[in-house]
């Protein structure tokens, strides 16, 4: 064989994660069985498992395992279950997991141990995602409906939900076609019931989420956007906009560094909505989890604010940090007065002598 079908053959791989089968070597560049030994044995190929093989110098990841598992099974085989969702960024990926292959549920497939083969009863969709294939999202997800715990699987279809336009009727569609004859379908309804095409954005949010949602509290509008004279402010990541209140869940995914919770708590700090034609509609103008709101503006950490704009403490505990804005009207009520927190008429009362 030729140096310039070797070239052909390495420019293949490099486009199949440095990964070439033994039918593409024979079928497309002619090479025969004692020529592919050769290679084997002079080093210009190295045989990674099965009918695969590489070219030296390819880096040697997951992903270049899951392709070869994909040219071992056939051209009707997808990646699925966690390692679809590993590369649609689902799921956090790792090195060692297994690799997870549906084929269609006539075929008879057998792979090396590392690999799990899945022949599911009802048809899948097979789709190419940045040079894998693997099972389309919606799928992905009612796959893992039936071998991911609820708070993992609630992860998963809120990163969806994010990154896939449209996820949730289209969810819903696959639902109804399969009909509840897979495992974890019940719980998969029953999250999906839940949000109400919403969706949480960390790990500590989603905490936060099933915590309310097992309160008796009225349901909050999540990840709201308010707006300022038809300009955006902010995202507010639970909002009670009937009752004029906010929660801030500023967890480690998000504010990590100093940097970023320094960010937000400026533009917390900026937010103008305290009285006339500047205020936001809904009002949610201020106080936090250490303050409560005076008459003229909020006392925070104990201390009367400035009166026009809104002012926020962080109440930090190792990553987490979080604030919690009361409209006046619910903090003179006196049904909202966090712990440590001075009464209005005792705010007013400051507020004159710091004046």
């Amino acid at each position: 064989m030729g140096t310039g079908r070797w070239l052909a053959a390495a420019e293949l791989s490099r486009k199949q994660f440095g990964v070439i089968s033994s039918s593409q070597l024979s079928e497309g560049f002619g090479v025969s069985r004692s020529a592919l030994r050769a290679a084997v044995t002079g080093g210009r190929l190295e045989h990674l498992f099965r009918s695969v093989y590489r070219f030296p110098g390819a880096r040697d990841d997951w992903r270049q395992h899951a392709f070869a598992a994909t040219l071992i099974a056939g051209p009707e085989s997808a990646l699925s279950h966690q390692t679809a969702a590993m590369h649609l960024q689902l799921l956090t990926p790792q090195r060692s997991s297994a690799i997870h292959v549906s084929v269609p549920n006539r075929r008879s497939v057998t792979l090396p141990p590392r690999f799990v083969v899945h022949r599911p009863t009802h048809p899948f969709v097979r789709i190419e995602r940045l040079g894998l294939p693997t099972t389309s999202h919606v799928r992905t997800i009612v796959d893992l409906a039936g071998v991911l715990d609820e708070a993992a699987l609630e992860g998963v279809l809120d990163d969806a939900h994010h990154l896939f336009q449209g996820m949730g009727s289209t969810l819903e569609a696959l639902l109804a076609r399969l009909n509840g004859t897979l495992a974890g379908i019940g719980t998969l309804r029953t999250l999906l019931a839940e949000r109400q095409g919403q969706a949480t954005e960390s790990p500590l949010e989603r905490q936060v989420w099933r915590t309310l949602r097992s309160s008796n509290l009225p349901r909050p509008l999540v990840q709201f956007e308010l707006h300022a004279d038809d300009e955006y402010v902010m995202k507010i990541d639970f909002a009670w906009p009937a009752h004029g209140i906010a929660l801030h869940v500023d967890g480690f995914r998000w504010h990590g560094r100093r940097n970023h919770f320094d960010t937000d708590a400026r533009q917390r700090t900026a937010w103008p909505c305290w009285g006339g034609p500047t205020s936001c509609s809904p009002v949610f103008p201020c106080a936090t989890t250490a303050g409560c709101a005076s008459s003229r503006g909020c006392c925070v950490n104990g201390r009367p604010s400035t009166g026009s704009r809104s002012e926020f403490a962080g109440v930090a505990s190792g990553a987490r940090r979080r604030s919690l804005m009361v409209s006046p009207e619910f903090a003179r009520s006196g049904a909202i007065r966090p712990r440590g927190c001075t009464t209005p008429a005792k705010a007013r009362r400051g507020a004159h002598r710091r004046s």
